[in-house]
C-alpha cells in the first residue's frame, strides 16, 4: 500500500505514507467462511475505486482465482465497500465519505461544520467576542519574542475552525465490508473491519490502508488453501 503514490497534501488531511501517528483500534465482525476459489470465475470490484479493485483482483488471482470483467460470466463475486467518518465535538465539525473515492482522491476529505474567524477551545464554553479579542491581542504582543508565533501558526494551519487548543481530536474511523457470495447470489461469507484512532488532524489513507490489510489479510487466511478434512473445517467454513 505504500506504493499506492498517493499524493500528501496540505492541511487537516494527512495523507503521508508512512504512518507515525497515535494508535490506531481495529474492530472486527463476522467472517468470510471457506470456499476453493482455484480455477473459479471471479467477478470482483471495491465500490467507487478502479485501483482497490484492481488491488482486489490481483489478490483474488494469487488465490487461484481466474478474474472476469462482468458478472454474468463469474461463479463467485467478491465485492467490498467502505466509509470514512470523522467528527470532533468543537465545532460540530464533521467528515463523511466513501472510502472508494477517498483512495481516489488521495485522502481529500472535506469537512462540515460551524466555522467562526477566531475560536478558542479550552475545555468549556467558547470564549464570548470581546474575551476573543483581549486574548488574541495577548498572545500577538508576546509570540515573536518568545519564537511561540511559529509554533502556534504551525499548530493551527489548516484548521478549518481556526485557532483551536484543545478538544480539537477527531474521532476517526474506516471501515471496510468484504463480501463474498456465489452467482447465484447464495452468500459464502461477510467480513466487516473498522480502524479507528483519535487525532487532530484526519488521517483518512492511513487508516484505510490499516483496515484493508486486516480485510485482505482475513482472505488469505480463508481461501489459501481450499477446505478439506485435512484442515479441519467443513466446506461452509465451519470448524469441526
Amino acid at each position: 500500500m505504500a506504493a499506492s503514490g498517493a499524493a500528501h497534501a496540505q492541511g487537516e488531511n494527512d495523507t503521508s505514507t508512512a504512518y507515525e501517528g497515535p494508535p490506531v483500534t481495529m474492530l472486527r465482525d463476522g467472517g468470510l467462511g471457506a470456499i476453493d476459489l482455484a480455477g473459479k470465475r471471479a467477478y470482483v470490484e471495491f465500490q467507487n475505486s478502479p485501483r482497490l479493485s484492481t488491488l482486489l483482483a490481483r489478490r483474488a488471482q494469487s488465490l487461484g482465482a481466474v478474474v472476469v470483467t462482468t458478472g454474468s460470466e463469474a461463479d463467485v463475486w467478491i465485492e467490498a465497500k467502505g466509509e470514512f467518518k470523522a467528527a470532533r465535538e468543537y465545532g460540530n465539525r464533521r467528515a463523511h465519505a466513501d472510502v472508494g473515492e477517498v483512495f481516489e482522491k488521495a485522502g481529500a476529505v472535506q469537512t462540515t461544520g460551524l466555522r467562526q474567524d477566531v475560536m478558542f477551545s479550552h475545555g468549556g464554553a467558547a470564549l464570548d467576542a470581546a474575551q476573543a479579542t483581549v486574548a488574541a491581542n495577548l498572545l500577538s504582543a508576546v509570540a515573536d519574542a518568545s519564537g511561540f508565533r511559529g509554533w502556534f501558526n504551525n499548530l493551527v494551519a489548516g484548521d478549518p475552525d481556526g485557532f483551536c487548543f484543545r478538544g480539537c481530536e477527531y474521532k476517526q474511523t474506516a471501515a471496510i465490508t468484504l463480501t463474498v457470495r456465489q452467482a447465484s447470489g447464495a452468500p459464502v461469507g461477510s467480513l466487516s473491519v473498522a480502524a479507528s484512532t483519535s487525532d487532530r488532524k484526519l488521517l483518512p489513507l492511513p487508516l484505510v490502508e490499516a483496515a484493508l490489510a486486516e480485510a485482505l489479510g482475513e482472505l488469505d487466511r480463508a481461501y489459501a488453501s481450499p477446505p478439506s478434512a485435512a484442515s479441519g473445517r467443513e466446506p461452509n467454513g465451519v470448524e469441526k
